[in-house]
């Protein structure tokens, strides 16, 4: 007992000296793991303020990448199906961009033609009601969205109430450069970040949303593993000297009152960016308690050996005393030993024979071999697959009983045959008394004893099953060739039809004839097998809205016909018609069987048709509201001339000469009404048969203009119209007809006076343009013409709808006007003020030998 307290104090005191160098070592290790953590921190959150730098980079790169391949897909403005197209490899989770909106650039003047033609109206957001926009100076509505789902912004939402929005998108304009943008009008969203880059004359812009979780942490990072990284802080720098945060990889949480371990300004646009990071939680190094670990195990294997080597000598005391009582017992331990072994020899022979047992009630056969490749027993089984007593086969090799277990050439031993056959299951033969042989599947497994090792075999008939297996492979072959016979038959057909056919699954060609190829001007069937057909189509969006249209009647077993416009090979349109029908209705995998018919010449001789119809309907039209024009037009005067000339004559004795000057003013009016009229028609025919003469030479065109503005001066006055001429130079010296410019003139002052109102003013604006011509403008305040009519006025016979009002007129003055213009080598125009009155310009060449003197004037 003494002993033994001893050893329990010697170790106790082994325990408090190791618990003392634990301590001090914990401590050391301790404070190199803080400094090491704090390294790889402040590594860490450098890199992440880099990497974050670089995405922004390739951000702007990508937009860039964007921009242009929607331009080089479509010279004219960026549709839906282009920007569809090219950005397919750009809208990817992993690529940092979620989604791309068309923005359009709309001035005041153009938005009510912009809301016409995309059938929506530029609003903006208040709460969370959508309300039109009021009168800006300039608008940046939502033209269409990438992927259009429902976080997609709306069409016509206008962008640039956001704040700061409008600065940056018109700095994005003026230098072409990419800007970054951040939505904070948004009620009860969180913010969103943009990158906007301008298309197209800075018309479009393109705006890309941009993915926070990639943007802050890269492709490879996902949001439920950054719990432990570094934190990521954006910031906005304006120009007042205050920040905005932009995005904070930790939202919601409250901004370290720590410095920052590192920081960078990043200039991205016409913003200046703050990019802050702070230090995650960096794992606790596992070494210092691997080290602990280590050094408390010394110890205590340490002082375990002592206490063990104490005990091993009090155990050579007690050895001793213990053989001088064991010599008195082992006499009885005989005794009990061997019983023992009498017990053990029984359970052997018991186990023996239950295994004995088991082996004869299987029904797979076994089979034990030696180690030499000797059958040292089978079970009944086996013996039954062999078709002779268990006991004929003890002894024999087992190569002829299983050839696969030998070696025909004898190099091989067994036991190597039984190791590389050993591994898994295989196939082989037994061979039965009769000779004949049976299939079998064999696995061979070793069997080690403590004397002697033998290999176990066990064997199961699968004859049966080759059979069943040998009827599949011939099923398999004879369905093979049932299907090469209507492959061939197909083709058969289709090589016969003359009419273009082609076999379609799933929307891609698996078979096609010639006629086909000839049709689509296709050079090889080859170049087109496999393919889909989108590429016959002219658009993605036909090609879907067909496939939908047609292909749910082809399933209900119905034969579908339609009428496309296609598009060979080499990009030409043509009419085709179609007729399809499906294999088999029941099972869409089958495919369907097309026709096509190219009827372009059909449709050409009747749209010819159809043209030369509405032709002549117009033409008819416009004959028929001439001469009710004309018949309106000669009526009046004339019976005004009839009337005044039957008064004349009645009362011509009674009156006083005033009234008769006046009865015959109005006489002179009339039929000067009616002269002009046949004047214009006169005009009219020699324009049409090229005999109109002109006096053409250097005249002052200022002072055909003066001589017409006071002609028509008190026509103007009587109504309280004031009219006022500019000239850049006077005089302007032009080589024309004057007497045909007068004509123009007067038709045009004409036309102003007639249509405009009470009070207004009409002006004339004569001057030099840069490329050698002259320009006169007359505008007056009048309605205006209707958008849709400002070049159908000048055909011949053809009135606004604001002349048909009551203003008269026969719809001749402006077409004859354009065919002297146009015989001067000019050009004359119609267009609206923003007023909303008509102005009417024309230019003619001038005389640049002559002099001109500057005096301008009204």
């Amino acid at each position: 007992m003494e002993t033994r307290w001893k050893r329990i104090a010697l170790l106790a005191a082994g325990v408090v000296i190791s618990i003392a160098l634990l301590a001090a070592e914990y401590s050391v290790i301790r404070q190199h793991d803080r400094q090491a953590a704090q390294d790889t921190r402040q590594a860490m959150v450098r890199n992440d303020v880099n990497s974050l730098a670089q995405r922004l980079d390739s951000l702007q790169e990508q937009a860039f990448l964007l921009a242009l391949a929607t331009l080089q897909h479509n010279d004219r403005q960026p549709s839906m199906p282009v920007l569809s197209l090219v950005s397919r490899e750009f809208i990817r989770p992993d690529a940092g961009i979620t989604d791309i909106t068309l923005i359009r650039r709309v001035l005041p003047v153009e938005r009510a033609d912009f809301e016409t033609v995309n059938s929506l109206t530029i609003h903006g957001v208040n709460g969370l009601q959508q309300e039109p926009s009021p009168q800006r100076s300039i608008y940046f509505p939502v033209e269409a969205s990438l992927p259009d789902g429902a976080n997609a912004l709306p069409r016509g939402l206008d962008m640039g109430v956001s704040s700061g929005w409008i600065r940056s998108l018109e700095w994005a304009r003026n230098t072409a450069h990419p800007v970054l943008l951040v939505s904070r009008d948004a009620v009860g969203a969180p913010q969103r970040l943009y990158i906007a880059v301008t298309l197209k004359d800075n018309r479009w812009i393109l705006l890309l949303g941009l993915n926070r979780d990639t943007l802050a942490y890269g492709e490879n990072m996902a949001a439920g593993n950054r719990q432990d990284m570094s934190r990521l802080i954006a910031w906005e720098k304006t120009a007042r000297g205050d920040s905005k945060i932009l995005f904070d990889s930790r939202s919601g949480r409250p901004i370290p009152p720590e410095a920052p371990l590192h920081s960078l300004t990043y200039d991205i646009g016409d913003m200046k960016v703050m990019l802050f990071g702070y230090g995650g939680d960096i794992e606790k190094s596992s070494g210092t308690y691997t080290i602990m670990a280590f050094t408390a195990t010394a110890c205590l294997l340490l002082w375990l050996a002592l206490y063990r080597l104490t005990a091993r000598i009090d155990g050579y005391r007690l050895q001793l005393a213990a053989e001088r009582e064991m010599r008195s017992a082992d006499q009885s331990t005989l005794a009990s030993i061997q019983d023992a072994l009498v017990k053990t020899e029984q359970a052997r022979l018991e186990s023996e024979a239950r295994q004995q047992a088991i082996l004869r009630a299987s029904t797979d056969a076994f089979v034990l071999i030696d180690r030499h490749g000797t059958i040292i027993s089978a079970n009944p089984a086996a013996a039954a697959l062999a078709n002779q007593a268990g006991e004929t086969l003890e002894s024999l090799p087992a190569g002829s009983v299983l050839p696969d277990l030998y070696d025909a050439t004898g190099l091989i031993h067994f036991e190597a045959l039984a190791e590389a056959l050993g591994r898994q299951p295989f196939e082989g033969h037994l061979v039965r008394s009769d000779g004949s042989q049976l299939e079998v599947e064999m696995s061979l497994s070793r069997v080690d004893m403590p004397d002697d090792p033998f290999y176990l075999v066990v064997c199961r008939d699968i004859s049966v099953r080759k059979e069943k297996e040998a009827a599949l492979i011939n099923l398999k072959n004879s369905l093979a060739e049932q299907v090469e016979m209507q492959r061939s038959q197909l083709a058969a057909l289709l090589e016969a039809s003359p009419m273009a056919m082609a076999y379609i699954v799933d929307r891609n060609l698996k078979q096609v004839n010639q006629a086909f190829l000839d049709m689509f001007q296709c050079d090889d069937e080859q170049e087109i097998l496999n393919q889909s057909t989108l590429r016959f189509y002219q658009s993605e969006e036909q090609w879907l809205r067909t496939g939908r249209a047609l292909y749910n009647l082809l399933n209900e077993g119905k034969v579908v016909k339609s009428e496309l416009r296609l598009v060979t090979k080499h990009g030409r349109p043509f009419w085709c018609r179609l007729y399809g029908k499906a294999l088999n209705p029941s099972v869409p995998g089958l495919g369907t069987i097309w026709l096509y018919q190219d009827f372009s010449s059909d449709r050409a001789v009747e749209d010819a048709l159809r043209a030369a119809k509405e032709l002549a309907e117009d033409s008819s039209r416009a004959k028929t509201e001439f001469l009710a024009n004309m018949s309106h037009e000669l009526r009046t005067p004339m019976h005004a001339i009839l009337g005044f000339a039957e008064m004349g004559q009645t009362r011509i004795g009674p009156l006083q000469d005033e009234r008769l000057r006046h009865y015959f003013e109005r006489i002179h009016t009339s039929g000067s009404r009616l002269l002009n009229l046949l004047n214009d028609l006169l005009d009219l025919a020699k324009m049409e048969v090229g005999r109109m003469e002109y006096r053409m030479g250097p005249h002052d065109l200022a002072q055909a203009i003066s001589e017409a503005v006071d002609e028509f001066s008190p026509l103007a006055g009587a109504r309280a119209i004031q009219m006022e001429t500019i000239y850049s130079v006077r005089p302007i010296i032009a080589r024309m007809d004057s007497l045909r410019i007068g004509q123009v003139m007067r038709n045009l002052l004409s036309n102003a006076i007639k249509f405009s109102p009470d009070n207004s003013r009409i002006r004339v604006s004569v001057h030099l343009s840069d490329d050698s011509m002259v320009e006169v403008s007359v505008e007056d305040q009048g309605p205006g013409v209707p958008p849709g009519e400002l070049e159908t006025i000048f055909d011949k016979f053809i009135q606004s709808s604001a002349t048909k009002t009551g203003a008269g007129g026969t719809g001749l003055g402006l077409a004859i006007c354009r065919e002297i213009i146009h015989a001067h080598q000019g050009e004359i125009l119609a267009s609206n003020t923003p007023d909303g009155g008509a102005l009417f310009r024309f230019r003619i060449p001038r005389d640049t030998t002559a002099p001109e003197v500057s005096d301008h004037g009204s």
